[in-house]
């Protein structure tokens, strides 16, 4: 018997808790609008990029952050590969005419890229291979940079859509052009008005 009487009353309890948690949700004060919270959206966003539009239910943005990160990463990768490559290319370059006579035989030139070996082929474009490599170093810091600006474009656009997920922007704002009359000065002219129908 006290069995049966301690189930029914956890049964009933059960089944009174979603009235009592939405009676505490009315009471407590929560935002029930379509507010979102600019820290969050921003923490999202730098956490994995896409998630704070998504969050501010703004999903159609993701393809286009993705996309200038997938470019601006694309480049760092390409200019980060090209400057491993002139890298290697000056080290064996080095090597080959350390001793003042350029040489072929080094198994460090057989593995180089056909581009780097084009420049160091006659053995006369080791400078010239120097400044390609220093070029391609100022790239790939660049395209870091323009990665870096991406991400935080990112952030800033979940945190300023959040912002400005508290402005009403619906039908029942008016905004016109009127003419008016000032009787004190006995002037014509145009007035902005902007009415909220509430």
């Amino acid at each position: 018997m006290y069995t049966k009487t301690r189930l029914t009353l956890t049964v009933v309890a059960l089944l009174l808790l979603p009235y009592l948690l939405i009676a505490q949700h009315k009471d407590s004060g929560f935002k029930t609008k379509k507010e979102r919270i600019p820290h969050k959206a921003a923490i999202r966003s730098a956490i994995l990029p896409g998630w704070g539009q998504v969050y501010n239910r703004k999903a159609w943005k993701v393809p286009v952050v993705y996309s200038a990160l997938g470019f601006t990463g694309g480049l760092l990768i390409s200019y980060l590969n090209w400057y491993k490559k002139f890298q290697t290319g000056v080290r064996v370059g080095n090597y080959l005419m350390s001793d003042g006579s350029y040489r072929k035989d080094s198994t460090g030139y057989f593995a180089l890229d056909r581009v780097v070996k084009l420049y160091l082929g006659n053995g006369q474009g080791l400078e010239t291979l120097k400044s390609i490599r220093d070029d391609s170093r100022k790239n790939m810091v660049y395209s870091g940079i323009y990665f870096l600006v991406a991400w935080g474009l990112n952030v800033v656009d979940a945190t300023v859509d959040a912002h400005l997920s508290r402005f009403d922007v619906s039908d029942d704002l008016t905004f016109g052009i009127r003419p008016s009359i000032d009787i004190a000065s006995r002037t014509a002219g145009l007035s902005v008005v902007l009415k909220t129908n509430n």
